[in-house]
């Protein structure tokens, strides 16, 4: 099986690595036929809920969502229930309307559905370099009985 990747774009203009891209106005006519959506727009009033349930539905079966863009894209809640009944085969996401992630979140225990920490690229300054550190300082404090670093308050509003 070969990939074909497909693009959307507003304007559908052509770009450099994909076989075609198609207006934004089109995106339902290439949802059917995607084995994989990646999602890397901002958030916009046009890209809020993006990806609905009605568009998640026209997806086949076994298809997978990579949400790279911003929370409000796409309908979380629509998603685990259609991971539920296995329409979707996944969810890979670093971002949600509510940042961080609460606690009590059904997203945490629905099968299929993957978060990663809120860093989707890498950069020649070193970025997941300098993470890896700061984690690894903050298990050895953690072990040591130690506030880690970097402490994130969750009953800040971002």
């Amino acid at each position: 099986m070969q990939l074909q990747v497909v693009g959307v774009s507003r304007s559908g203009a052509a770009v450099e690595g994909f076989e075609r891209v198609v207006a934004q106005r089109a995106l339902d006519d290439v949802l059917p036929d995607a084995d994989f959506v990646v999602l890397a727009c901002p958030l916009t009033d046009a890209a809020r809920g993006l990806m609905s349930r009605a568009r998640l539905e026209k997806l086949k079966p076994g298809c997978e969502i990579v949400n790279m863009a911003r929370g409000g894209v796409v309908d979380y809640g629509a998603t685990a229930a259609l991971l539920a009944t296995e329409h979707l085969c996944g969810c890979v996401t670093d971002v949600f309307d509510t940042e961080p992630l609460p606690e009590q979140s059904y997203l945490w225990s629905t099968p299929g559905f993957f978060t990663t920490p809120h860093i989707s690229c890498d950069s020649p300054a070193g970025y997941v370099e300098a993470g890896l550190a700061i984690f690894g300082e903050n298990v050895r404090r953690l072990l040591d009985g130690r506030e880690p670093l970097n402490r994130v308050d969750a009953r800040l509003q971002y």
